[in-house]
């Protein structure tokens, strides 16, 4: 496992992410799912109104990103991913916490996402940052898996 030096960890940067971040991204969601994502699909969300992403780097590297729309006053995060090289670093929460004060930048009230009952790492990050569970999602993943829907107050 990679760490970031204190030094990189100084020079963190959130950024908007646009069509030239492509590659990096395809990188990171193929190391991070099993069933990633297509190039095509991420650039289609450049395209959609009111969807967008945010990435954290260190220099000129990219360590995750994560990808939402909103509406009304409501953000749903679509896709969340760390390097796996780079997680267990905060990099996760950092990367939230600042959406989560642009979200109420821009008025929004909520936080929706949905994350696999399996995912124990993914459910105890997003509780430990004040997401409540709300609901069960039956069947709602490719591979027949649950999700849990969970929900943050702004």
């Amino acid at each position: 496992m990679s760490s970031i030096s204190s030094a990189q960890a100084k020079s963190l940067q959130i950024k908007v992410l646009d069509k030239s971040h492509l590659l990096l991204i395809m990188d990171i969601e193929k190391k991070s799912f099993k069933k990633p994502w297509t190039h095509d699909g991420y650039a289609q969300l450049f395209e959609q109104k009111n969807y967008m992403g945010f990435g954290v780097f260190y220099g000129n590297k990219m360590a995750g990103f994560c990808f939402f729309y909103f509406v009304l006053d409501e953000l749903h995060i679509v896709n969340i991913a760390i390097d796996p090289a780079l997680r267990r670093q905060k990099l996760a929460t950092t990367l939230l916490l600042y959406i989560e004060a642009w979200a109420v930048k821009k008025g929004l009230k909520k936080i929706f996402l949905e994350v696999s009952v399996e995912n124990l790492a993914g459910v105890a990050l997003y509780e430990n940052i004040g997401f409540m569970r709300q609901s069960r999602r039956m069947k709602y993943y490719p591979d027949g898996k649950d999700a849990i829907l969970m929900v943050k107050e702004l």
